[in-house]
Parts: C-alpha cells; structure tokens; sequence
C-alpha cells in the first residue's frame, strides 16, 4: 500500500470549501499515471486515464473534511464558531485544532466549554488562540477561515489506522490507486476527488455533468457496527470484514453482480449494507443526473466517523482498491446495464 501518499493525504487539511492545497496534493502524485486532468472552479479535480474512449466509468471519492468556520470574534479575543458539514459539538471540545488562515496555520484550543450541558452545540464552543483582545485575533484570523482538529493519523494494533478525515480521504486514495493499476483497462476512467460531499454535494454534480459516464462508482465510508453493541439497523459491518457493497434500490443490480464476479475471482469476502432510500454519498448526486446513471456503492468500514479519531483497517482499503481495479480491467465497453435487454 502506498502509505507515504495516504499519508500525505491525511496531512492536508481540506475542510468543505476548502480544497485546493489537497487537490494539488493529488495532481502532484498522480501527474505520471494519467493522460489529463479536468479542473473545475469549485475545486473539483478529476484524473483520466483513456479519454478518448466512448465508455466512460466515473469513480467518484470525496476529498472535503467536516469541520469549523469562525463567524464572530469576542472583545476579549475569544471566537464563535459554525459548523461545514456534520460537525458535532462535544467532539471538539477540550481539543487542540488549526485555524487555516490565509498566512498559514494559527493553533488554538477549544477547552473552556460544559460539554455536561443538555443539547451541547458547536454555538456553545468557544475557541482559544492565545489572545487577549479582539484587535489581537483580528490580526491573526478572520470571518469565514477554516478549523479543523489538529490530529492527522496514527496507527494501531492489528494493521488498524486511526485518523481525521478518513472519511473520505480513503475513498478518493482508493479510486486513485485503483486507476493507477487498470491503465490497461479498455474502457475510459475519471477519478474524481469530489469537493463538497459533506456540505451539498456539488463535487458529484459537477463532474457527472461534465464527463457525462456511462457508469458510475463511488467509494465512502460506511458505520462499522462491531464495536457499539447496538443492532444494525443497515447489516452487521465488522472491521477488516472487507469491502462492504450497498444493496437497494438506486444500486445497479448489473454493476452489483460484476463486483461480486470480481471479488470471487480474488478471492475477497464482501459485506452487504441495505439502503432502502437515498444513500446521503455521491452515489446519490450521479445516480440521479442525466437521465439516470448505472452506480455502485463500496464502502469501507469506519468506526468513530466524524471524530478526530476514526479508525479502519488497512485490509479493507487494499480489498477495495484490488476490487476496484478488477472490475475496471474486465469491463466490457459493449457491457448492457439494462436488465431488460
């Protein structure tokens, strides 16, 4: 696995609006293996390998982070902050974090908060950069920059990583890595590492708009459900169980099968979630554009999401990048995704 890129990765902060120091993280690292970048105002990248090719499989794997926005600056030098994305309160409180400013990263430390008060918001929080005076921070940060946890990512026993923003840091490494190794696919490939997910999902929008897929694939995170003691309301996903498959009723039953030949060939075990409605990923965004897009749904296993400790396991990510690259070379460009022909 290539974990000096992953790790890079997860060194970039790129909270929802603000992913252009990562995206240039992944044109720097993937310059060697594509033909062509598609660069989009909003931030958007997406990679291509064979873009003169009628058959199109868009991958789709979002690079924004949830995290924090300051909105206001007390007299007394302390910040109010909001949320970008599912940001939940008590996760940050008594928490280093950096604020991303435009002359670089000022800390600061969220530690003056009761997180034993009913209904804890992020409007309870109160962030601390060492100033005593409103004029003091104003010199330092402003209205609208950027705060996320300053943890990046350490590993754990039983090859588990524990990181911020694995979601979905991993899912835009795993379409990345899956495309570096199926170049000799025959079909056309556009790794996007959407922006926005957490936020509106215009990263998705936009680059099914533009490269107009015959299929898509997406890849996120999913809830681990082996570590709560909670019933699963979706299917039992366990940690290092392997690539766990969404079944449901925007999921390509004909891109579903091809996933399952391909793990049989390789030998890897799947797990199944059940998505009776929307799935809340990208796979939402393109499965409903142009006039209905053929999609699948893989995602990692993840305990903790939205903390600035999640956890997975290396396997899982290998499983899903070997998947991935399987189906891509065996793809047929003839291949029919009506189940009524």
């Amino acid at each position: 696995m290539n974990k000096e890129f992953l790790f890079r990765l997860l060194e970039t902060p790129s909270p929802s609006g603000a992913e252009l120091a990562i995206q240039k993280v992944v044109l720097d690292e993937m310059k060697p293996y594509v033909d062509t970048f598609i660069t989009h105002h909003s931030y958007n990248l997406i990679s291509v390998v064979h873009p003169e090719a009628l058959f199109k499989v868009l991958l789709c794997g979002h690079i924004d982070e949830i995290g924090l926005v300051i909105t206001d600056i007390q007299d007394n030098g302390l910040i109010h902050v909001t949320a970008t994305g599912n940001s939940v309160g008590y996760m940050y409180a008594g928490q280093h974090v950096d604020v991303i400013t435009k002359n670089g990263i000022i800390h600061g430390v969220f530690a003056n908060t009761d997180v034993s008060k009913e209904n804890f918001k992020i409007s309870d929080l109160l962030l601390d950069i060492g100033t005593y005076s409103k004029s003091e921070s104003q010199a330092l940060v402003t209205i609208g920059d950027y705060v996320v946890h300053s943890y990046t990512y350490q590993e754990l026993q039983n090859n588990t990583l524990s990181a911020r923003a694995l979601d979905d840091r991993l899912g835009a490494f795993i379409i990345l890595e899956a495309v570096k190794q199926a170049k000799q696919s025959k079909v056309g490939l556009y790794a996007a590492t959407t922006v926005g997910e957490e936020t509106t999902g215009r990263g998705a929008t936009f680059a099914t708009n533009i490269v107009k897929p015959n299929i898509g694939i997406v890849v996120d995170v999913t809830h681990a459900t082996d570590h709560n003691g909670k019933a699963p309301s979706k299917g039992m996903i366990r940690l290092g169980g392997g690539p766990a498959i969404t079944v449901g009723s925007t999921i390509s039953p004909v891109l579903l099968r091809l996933v399952e030949e391909s793990s049989e060939r390789l030998g890897i075990s799947l797990q199944y979630e059940v998505s009776t409605e929307r799935t809340y990923t990208d796979s939402d965004k393109v499965h409903f554009l142009q006039n209905g897009i053929p999609v699948i749904l893989i995602s990692i296993p993840l305990r903790y999401m939205h903390s600035s400790v999640e956890v997975c396991h290396y396997q899982d990510v290998e499983d899903i990048i070997h998947l991935i690259c399987d189906v891509l070379i065996h793809l047929d460009p003839n291949q029919n995704f009506d189940p009524f022909k």
